[in-house]
């Protein structure tokens, strides 16, 4: 009986210790094309119908309540509201070309970034990613994009194809 109990700790043991180092192990991360000219990575999405927020609001007499509201231009249209990092590898002096950041559904018809989305920090998307020429370095932040709500209902991917970098990223299946 006592041997049995000895055994039982001791599997118990062995099973913790290589469940420990199984944890240990490093995440898998998706590595960098080093022929890219600018590498692109997605790391979160949200659909959204429109955005609400309330803001308090201080004053000399104390404080308000504001409530901040922004719905797409186009009714029937929705935010796809994205965070994704677009990183400069080697030493091409080609510049990121936002023109050629495209979300493109189901059917292959492709959307353009909202050309002022500014409003996403408003709502707590930040930092946003400046629309402004990118030329070197890591940046990373939030952008949006005005699609149909049946368009982000099905696939979507995000598509870059500017100069020496073509990509495609799934968004959703």
């Amino acid at each position: 009986m006592q041997r049995q109990m000895v055994r039982l700790i001791c599997f118990f043991l062995i099973l913790l210790t290589s469940g420990l180092l199984a944890a240990c192990g490093t995440p898998a991360t998706p590595t960098a094309d080093p022929n890219l000219v600018w590498q692109v990575n997605l790391s979160k999405y949200e659909v959204k119908d429109k955005l609400d927020i309330v803001v308090t609001v201080k004053e000399y007499m104390g404080t308000t309540q504001e409530t901040h509201q922004q719905a797409p231009t186009t009714a029937g249209d929705v935010f796809l509201i994205m965070d994704v990092t677009v990183d400069k590898q080697g030493t091409q002096i080609t510049p990121f070309e936002w023109n050629q950041l495209t979300v493109q559904d189901a059917s292959g018809k492709s959307y353009l970034r909202l050309a002022n989305d500014s409003f996403l920090e408003t709502f707590n998307y930040a930092p946003r990613m400046t629309g402004l020429e990118l030329k070197l370095g890591d940046n990373a932040g939030w952008v949006c994009y005005e699609i149909p709500a049946g368009a982000a209902n099905g696939k979507l991917s995000l598509v870059y194809s500017g100069t020496g970098s073509q990509q495609e990223i799934t968004i959703k299946n």
